[in-house]
């Protein structure tokens, strides 16, 4: 009597290859959305900082507006002009601390508004995040009639 020999007795271990293969494709997959989720992180953040900078500018413009007669008195970094409004400086200064406290690395140094003689004013903030080498600026400029 002649024995048959089952065909599987050829792929013996071939299961277990296969398995190996789809953990290898299923664990790049998830390595590579990982890296997406921690692109997207990074990405909102930035979207974050940029919105509260725009927020910024928004508010000492407001403040300028509401204060035109003393729009020399907003220069930052200070100007040789004398400025005889104590609001006023410290409507700037209150910015600036609030500015130090949204943005990350934004210290008062950093930041500008220049205001020229035809009442164009332009805001420049700056902040650096943990994880970037760059600075980021956002600049905004308006016409405040006087």
């Amino acid at each position: 009597m002649t024995v048959i020999k089952a065909p599987f007795l050829k792929q013996r271990g071939m299961l277990l290859l296969e398995a190996l293969v789809a953990i290898l494709i299923f664990s790049v997959g998830i390595l590579g959305l990982m890296g997406l989720q921690a692109a997207s992180i990074k990405t909102v953040g930035d979207a974050k900082y940029r919105a509260d900078a725009s927020f910024l500018t928004d508010q000492i413009i407001g403040r300028m507006w509401a204060d035109r007669a003393n729009l020399s008195c907003y220069v930052h970094p200070a100007s040789t002009a004398v400025c005889a409004s104590e609001a006023s400086k410290a409507n700037l200064a209150d910015w600036l601390v609030n500015v130090s406290s949204l943005l990350p690395g934004a210290t008062a140094e950093l930041q500008q508004i220049s205001v020229n003689a035809d009442n164009q004013v332009v805001i420049t903030v700056v902040w650096r995040a943990a994880q970037d080498a760059q600075t980021h600026k956002f600049v905004a400029a308006a016409h405040i009639n006087g």
